[in-house]
C-alpha cells in the first residue's frame, strides 16, 4: 500500500504556512537517517517556524513563494523493487517540514505508489523520431486547409492575410516555448505538466481539461464533415450517416491496437497523400493568378450589389459558382467573359444586365480591408484553430525514443514550416484565381474548387469524386487519427498522476503485446460519440457553439503555456534545458499571451450566443469541484511529480534538492526516469517496536 504525503489543511490559515509530512522512502542515507530519526518530529513540532536548510546553507523562502509540494523519494528501477518491497511493510520514519503554501490553496495529498502501479501503467516505447513526429503535428494542423479558412475572406483579402500572419507569427513563438519546455519537461503531460509545474496542481488540472476537450470538439467536427463527404461519395441515406463516424473510430482504434508505431505510420502515409494531392492541385493554377481581380475588385463589388435592397438574394444564381446543383458553367449566357474586368453579369432574379464595375472598390487599400482594422480582429481567433495542433507534440514523449529532446525540438520546427508553406500557398494562390474571394467562401470544397473550375471538371463526375476523397477525405481522416491520438495521451498521463481515475491510465491489457492505453483511447472515443451525437441530434447551431468552445479551451491553453513558460524561465533558471530559446523566448511567450488573449476576448465579443463561454465555465468549475472532492487527496507521486517537485525548491534535511535531476536522454520514454541522487537512495526505518534500522547503506555521493 502506498505512503500518503499530506499537506495538513490545518496549518492552513490566514498568513500561516502549511505543514507537510514527508515519509522518506526505504532508502535514506545516514546523514538522513540521524536528521530524520525519531525526535526530529518532536524537535521540529517545538520550533514550529524552523525550516532545515539544504547544505550548503540557503536563505528561507518568502512567505509569498510559488505553490511548493513535498518531495517524495522512493527507489525506481527493477533493481530497487525489491528492496522497495522488502522495507514497504515497515513504519517509515516521518519528517515534517514546513513549506510555504498559499492559505488559499486547499490541502493536497500525494500518494507513493510501488513500482508494480507503474508497470501496469506504462506505455511501450514505440521509438517514435523525426519523421512521425513530424506527420502527427501535419496530420493535426493542415485538417483545416480543405475547408476552413475562406469564410475569413468575407472580411476582405488583406484582412484574412494580415490575420493569418499574426496567428502564423504567434505559432512560431509558441514552436520555440514548447521545444525549450519539452525540452525541460519531456513528461506525456504537456501543456498540463508545464501549467503544473509553474502554478500547481489545480492549475494542471484545469488545462489538461482544457486540452482534452479541444481535442474532443475538434474530432467532432472532423467526424461529421467526414461522414457527410462518404455520404455524398457512396450515395448513401443521411440516417446512414453514424456509421462513418463508426468508420472513423474504428479505424483508430484498430490501429491502436496494433501498435502505436503502426498508428503514428498510418497517419504519416495519409497525411502523405494529402500534402501531394493538395499540392497536385495548387500548383497547377499559380499561372491564373489575377490578385487585383479575383481576389480584390471583383469580390469587392459582388458583395456591393448583394447588399443592394433591388438585388436578388443571392446575386446571379445562373452565374453564382456552386456544385450543389451540378452546374459548372462559369459563362454567363449574358455575360460570356468572367475574365474581363469590363464583363457585366446577369441577375437571374430580376432578369437585368449589371455592370459591376461600378461597384469596384475606391482604392486597392478599401479593397483589401473593406472591414478595416475590425476585419482582422475578426479572424485571429478562427486562424488560431487552423494551426491548432503544435501542442500536440509533448504528449508524445513516452512513444518517442531515448533522444526526444532532441528531436522534439527539431520534428516541432520542421512541422511549422512545412505548415506555414502550405497555408501561405493556399490562401495566396486559390482567392485570386476563378471562382474568386466572394464565391469561395461558399464554395464546397475552398481547395478543390478552384481547379475544378479551371479544368472544367463537372461535381458529379468520378474524377471530382476522387479528388474530393484524396484531398478532403485524407486531410480529415488523419487529423481525426491524431486528434485522437493525443487526447487519449493526455488521459492517460492525468490519469497516471491521480488527476483523473488511475484506471484510465491502464496500458497492461491481457491480450495484447504492446502497453497501450487502451482505456484512455476508449474514453476519449466515448467523449468524441457524445459530442457528435448531440451536434447531429441539434443541428447547426450547437455545432456552431461547440466550434467558438473549442476556440475557447484553445486560447486558455496557449495563455496558460505562455505563462508557464515565463515563470519557469526566472524561477527555475539551472534546470537543464536540451533546447533554449535564448533571447527569442520571452518574447515569443509575451506574443503567445496576448494574441491568445485577445482570440479569446475577441470571441466573446463578437458571438452572438455566449452559450459556449458559459459552457466553459461551467465544464471548469465543475472539474475544480472534481478535482477537490475526488482527486486532491489521492494525487500520484509520479515521475513527473517527483522531478517538479524537487525543482521547486522544497527543503530537505542535509540535502540539496538542485541535484535531484532526470536524465531525459536516456529515460525520457520510461516512467521510471525520475532519477533520484544517491544520497536519497537510503533511508532510515522503524520496526514495530521502533528499533532503528538502517537499510541499503551506500555511500553519500557529494
Amino acid at each position: 500500500m502506498g505512503k500518503i504525503f499530506h499537506h495538513d489543511p490545518a496549518a492552513v490559515g490566514d498568513g500561516e504556512a502549511a505543514t507537510h509530512s514527508i515519509a522518506l522512502s526505504p532508502h535514506a542515507s545516514g546523514r538522513v537517517a540521524e536528521k530524520a530519526a525519531a525526535p526530529a518530529p518532536a524537535r521540529l513540532a517545538a520550533r514550529p517556524g524552523l525550516v532545515h536548510p539544504p547544505h550548503p546553507p540557503q536563505q528561507p523562502q518568502p512567505a509569498d513563494s510559488a505553490y511548493v509540494s513535498p518531495l517524495a523519494v522512493r527507489p525506481l528501477g527493477a533493481a530497487a523493487d525489491s528492496s522497495y518491497r522488502r522495507s514497504s511493510a515497515r513504519r517509515p520514519t516521518v519528517v515534517t517540514l514546513r513549506s510555504t503554501i498559499a492559505p488559499t490553496i486547499k490541502a493536497t495529498t500525494y500518494e507513493e505508489r510501488s513500482t508494480d502501479y507503474f508497470d501496469k501503467r506504462q506505455i511501450t516505447t514505440a521509438n517514435v523520431r523525426v519523421f512521425d513526429q513530424v506527420g502527427l503535428l501535419l496530420a493535426i494542423q493542415l485538417s483545416g486547409l480543405p475547408n476552413g479558412w475562406a469564410s475569413f475572406l468575407e472580411y476582405g483579402y488583406g484582412s484574412m492575410l494580415a490575420a493569418i500572419l499574426i496567428v502564423n507569427v504567434m505559432f512560431w513563438g509558441l514552436s520555440i516555448v514548447m521545444a525549450e519546455m519539452m525540452s525541460m519537461l519531456p513528461f506525456t503531460g504537456g501543456m498540463s505538466t508545464f501549467a503544473r509545474a509553474a502554478f500547481g496542481p489545480y492549475v494542471g488540472y484545469l488545462i489538461g481539461q482544457c486540452e482534452i476537450w479541444e481535442y474532443v470538439l475538434s474530432v467532432g467536427s472532423n467526424l461529421i464533415i467526414v461522414g457527410n463527404i462518404f455520404t455524398h461519395i457512396v450515395g448513401t441515406s443521411s440516417k446512414l450517416e453514424p456509421l462513418w463516424w463508426i468508420v472513423q473510430l474504428g479505424i483508430f482504434l484498430g490501429a491502436q491496437i496494433i501498435g502505436t508505431r503502426f498508428l503514428l505510420r498510418t497517419i504519416s502515409v495519409i497525411n502523405i497523400v494529402f500534402i501531394v494531392s493538395s499540392l497536385a492541385t495548387v500548383l497547377p493554377l499559380y499561372s491564373n493568378i489575377d490578385i487585383n481581380y479575383w481576389a480584390i475588385n471583383l469580390p469587392y463589388a459582388e458583395a456591393a450589389y448583394d447588399s443592394l435592397p433591388t438585388a436578388n438574394s443571392s446575386m446571379a444564381a445562373a452565374l453564382r459558382y456552386s456544385f450543389s446543383d451540378n452546374s459548372t458553367d462559369w459563362l454567363s449566357p449574358n455575360a460570356t467573359d468572367w475574365l474581363s474586368p469590363n464583363a457585366t453579369f446577369n441577375d437571374a432574379g430580376n432578369d437585368t444586365s449589371v455592370d459591376l464595375s461600378q461597384f469596384y472598390p475606391a482604392s486597392v487599400w478599401e479593397g483589401l480591408f473593406p472591414a478595416g482594422a475590425q476585419g482582422i480582429f475578426a479572424c485571429i481567433a478562427p486562424a488560431i484553430v487552423l494551426f491548432l495542433g503544435i501542442e500536440a507534440l509533448p504528449l508524445m514523449a513516452e512513444d518517442s525514443s531515448k533522444y526526444f529532446t532532441r528531436d522534439g525540438p527539431r520534428s516541432i520546427i520542421i512541422s511549422m514550416v512545412i505548415t506555414s508553406a502550405l497555408y501561405w500557398l493556399a490562401i495566396v494562390v486559390l482567392p485570386a484565381v476563378a471562382p474568386g474571394a466572394y464565391e469561395l467562401q461558399s464554395a464546397t470544397f475552398q481547395n478543390l474548387d478552384p481547379f475544378a473550375v479551371a479544368f472544367g471538371i463537372d461535381s458529379s463526375s468520378g474524377l471530382y469524386l476522387f479528388l474530393a476523397f484524396m484531398i478532403v477525405v485524407t486531410s480529415l481522416l488523419s487529423g481525426t487519427l491524431g486528434l485522437l491520438y493525443s487526447a487519449s495521451r493526455i488521459m492517460f498521463a492525468l490519469a497516471r498522476s491521480g488527476y483523473m481515475p488511475t484506471i484510465v491510465a491502464w496500458t497492461k491489457i491481457p491480450g495484447l503485446k504492446h502497453q497501450i492505453p487502451l482505456p484512455a483511447s476508449l474514453f476519449s472515443i466515448l467523449a468524441t460519440c457524445f459530442i457528435v451525437a448531440v451536434s447531429y441530434l441539434e443541428g447547426g447551431e450547437i455545432s456552431d457553439i461547440l466550434s467558438a468552445a473549442s476556440v475557447y479551451y484553445a486560447c486558455i491553453c496557449y495563455v496558460a503555456t505562455g505563462l508557464s513558460f515565463l515563470y519557469l524561465r526566472f524561477q527555475l533558471p539551472h534546470v537543464t534545458r536540451k533546447f533554449n530559446s535564448g533571447y527569442a523566448g520571452i518574447p515569443s511567450a509575451i506574443l503567445i499571451i496576448l494574441t491568445a488573449g485577445f482570440g479569446f476576448v475577441e470571441t466573446v465579443i463578437t458571438t452572438e450566443s455566449h452559450v459556449a463561454l458559459y459552457l466553459c465555465i461551467g465544464k471548469l468549475a465543475l472539474g475544480t469541484l472534481e478535482m477537490i472532492i475526488f482527486h486532491r487527496k489521492h494525487l500520484v507521486l509520479s515521475p513527473e511529480e517527483v522531478f517538479i517537485q524537487s525543482h521547486l525548491g522544497i527543503q530537505i534535511p542535509n540535502i540539496d534538492v538542485s541535484k535531484v535531476s532526470m536524465d531525459a536522454e536516456v529515460h525520457a520514454s520510461n516512467p521510471d526516469l525520475a532519477r533520484v541522487p544517491d544520497e536519497l537512495d537510503i533511508v532510515i526505518e522503524e520496526d514495530e517496536e521502533g528499533t532503528k534500522d538502517e537499510k541499503g547503506a551506500e555511500d553519500m555521493q557529494a
